[in-house]
């Protein structure tokens, strides 16, 4: 990657405006909450977290941390702070892939589960399903 392939002038608004915010912000030392920085942008945080992950497919260093002393978003400055960035994504990725095999494995069971749910099925004096005690049988 070249800094031709980094045009910061090329991106869209919104991108160029949060990787300005975030240059003021580099290394994790000086990371920024993703909720203080969708404040000050009057963004929602689910758009802020999908235009980082844009800025991050496109090639930008853009880090971040769970941290509570320097969690939030950044601008990694060494390969450190790209593998910690990395790491947790990896961790919820394995994650992510276990609920879909379990899903799947879920869709072929499925008239099966429903039955012995149903047969579970435990009423509360309000007519709602006791999930707790029908789980515990």
């Amino acid at each position: 990657m070249n800094k031709n392939q980094l045009n910061i002038n090329k991106l869209p608004f919104e991108e160029k405006t949060v990787l300005s915010r975030l240059i003021n912000h580099e290394g994790i030392e000086n990371a920024i909450k993703l909720q203080f920085l969708s404040d000050q942008l009057n963004l929602e945080v689910r758009t802020l977290e999908n235009i980082i992950a844009s800025l991050r497919i496109k090639g930008f260093p853009v880090g971040s941390s769970k941290s509570n002393v320097n969690g939030g978003i950044y601008i990694a400055n060494s390969v450190e702070e790209i593998e910690s960035t990395i790491i947790p994504k990896i961790a919820m990725v394995e994650s992510l892939t276990k609920q879909i095999q379990a899903l799947q494995k879920t869709m072929k069971e499925l008239p099966m589960i429903l039955d012995y749910l149903n047969s579970q099925r435990i009423h509360t004096d309000l007519g709602q399903l006791d999930l707790f005690t029908a789980l515990a049988n």
